[in-house]
């Protein structure tokens, strides 16, 4: 397994700014967005290196993901983040209620996902808008194309 920067981010709405140092190798460095007050910002979408193409979408063979983000304990202070899957229109969902400040958070996806793309985003509960700070982002490249595992996506999606 190898952790490897995002190739790409797209920002839907416009409001991140300095979004390629989310992908610099460097935790002193930071995308940010302004996030209202009591509710989620919105989503940085980031695109893995291609690892396979299926159907004419790019895939990478992911295994963990790894983030690391400012977290201020009384207003930006959750993380979510969706993978996007082959085997469905939605994806994998993690929230953290709780995370640390600007240290690696690792998430072991428990299996091989051919992932499109990683959306993240923060949520401020505080009442008034606070800027969210995400220093870096990896996907994990799983070290072989073994047998893909989708059991866990189909069961969330499922829900």
């Amino acid at each position: 397994m190898a952790w490897i920067s995002p190739d790409s981010w797209a920002d839907p709405a416009s409001v991140w700014t300095n979004e390629d140092n989310v992908k610099d190798e460097d935790t002193n460095t930071y995308a940010s967005c302004a996030v209202p007050g009591d509710s989620w910002g919105s989503s940085l979408a980031l695109f893995p290196p291609t690892d396979i193409t299926i159907d004419g979408t790019d895939y990478m063979l992911c295994n963990k993901i790894r983030f690391s983000a400012y977290r201020a304990s009384t207003r930006i202070n959750k993380a979510k983040i969706i993978l996007n899957v082959l085997e469905g229109e939605g994806g994998i969902e993690k929230q953290w209620d709780v995370y640390p400040n600007n240290v690696w958070v690792t998430w072991d996806l428990e299996g091989v996902y051919r992932v499109e793309l990683a959306a993240v985003t923060f949520y401020n509960t505080w009442g008034a808008p606070y800027t969210a700070k995400f220093y870096e982002f990896d996907f994990g490249k799983a070290a072989t194309r073994g047998k893909v595992n989708n059991s866990l996506a189909r069961g969330i999606l499922a829900r």
